[in-house]
């Protein structure tokens, strides 16, 4: 490490940007737009679980999108998945393979781009479950 580098670094300023010479409000935009990630692993039971409350952080202002892991009991297997924000149905039973990170291929997230508030109310509809398994879901957002 050269005297720059451990210059550079060694300053009191409590913001990380501050620390590579961006003004606190550069900081502050920089991370208000930078992407962010809410996982959330939720149990299902058989059958049907209705209105799933998914809690993002209040400074969500758009959620990109939303990707899925779920261990499936076999290849046939293809539970339905609703999505409401703030009482509009954004996904209307829309397969949850869909929504896998193994079928998105090289995508991060299936992209939604909705806008947020920072008070919404999100929740998820998941039927047609097989056996009781556990899904984990994670919503990208900026």
């Amino acid at each position: 490490m050269n005297l720059t580098t451990e210059k550079r670094y060694a300053s009191a300023n409590g913001f990380p940007g501050e620390q590579i010479g961006m003004s606190l409000n550069q900081s502050k935009d920089a991370y208000r737009l930078s992407r962010k990630l809410y996982g959330q692993q939720v149990n299902l039971q058989s059958g049907g679980n209705p209105e799933i409350d998914i809690n993002l952080p209040k400074d969500g202002r758009l959620l990109l999108g939303l990707s899925i892991y779920l261990n499936y009991d076999n290849a046939a297997e293809n539970p339905t998945l609703n999505l409401n924000v703030n009482n509009t149905k954004f996904i209307n039973s829309t397969g949850v393979r869909a929504f896998d990170v193994e079928n998105l291929r090289e995508a991060m997230y299936y992209p939604l781009n909705l806008p947020l508030s920072g008070n919404d109310q999100i929740t998820i509809d998941i039927n047609a479950v097989g056996n009781a398994k556990v899904i984990n879901l994670n919503f990208h957002y900026q």
